[in-house]
């Protein structure tokens, strides 16, 4: 077979032991899975930052590949840092030169590699979203629930929908929302 491999593992609790960490099935088979890259789909709790620690664990022990070519990425900056953790504890010094990394420090890396402008551009937590866009509608002089408006924005960011493309719809509420929208905008860069 030629190409990357893809795998995506469901996970459900219990089964077997490897080096005293408890993997079921699925998570033996993603963790011992070597040939290309993999993505694990799994609920929450079922073990995905276990996983993910493991595998870089046993190919860095079994096959010997340097870490700085192991990335892993997540959803997360908790299991980032888990993961960060638990290498440390494993690896005896080596443990942080895998990349570990959230998909949107991702990005921001890649953005910078590749030089483009990302002077005063930072990521921010959903905690501090959720307060500039609160500022935004306070701008915008639009009292509503905030998730409900910002969902509906990131819904129009997702079909490249822009502020001056909601005012054009003949629906009220779509007006409004350009509004919040164009002050979230200006507010956030």
């Amino acid at each position: 077979m030629s190409g990357p491999i893809l795998a995506a593992l469901f996970f459900w609790k219990g089964g077997v032991t490897l080096k005293e960490i408890q993997l079921n099935p699925q998570h033996l088979e993603a963790v011992s899975h070597k040939d290309g890259p993999m993505v694990v789909l799994s609920v929450v709790g079922s073990g995905k930052t276990m996983v993910l620690t493991e595998r870089i664990i046993h190919l860095i022990e079994e096959y010997s590949i340097n870490p700085t070519n192991l990335p892993a990425i997540t959803f997360t900056k908790k299991a980032v840092l888990e993961i960060q953790s638990r290498l440390e504890k494993r690896l005896s010094g080596n443990g942080d030169k895998a990349m570990v990394c959230t998909f949107h420090s991702l990005g921001y890396r890649i953005l910078k590699a590749e030089g483009y402008p990302i002077s005063g551009f930072r990521l921010i937590h959903n905690g501090e979203q959720m307060n500039i866009f609160r500022q935004a509608m306070n701008k915008a002089g639009v009292k509503e629930e905030p998730s409900l408006l910002l969902s509906r924005i990131s819904l129009a960011k997702n079909d490249l929908i822009s502020p001056p493309g909601l005012e054009q719809s003949t629906k009220p509420e779509d007006k409004k929302l350009s509004k919040v929208y164009c002050c979230y905008e200006l507010h956030s860069s």
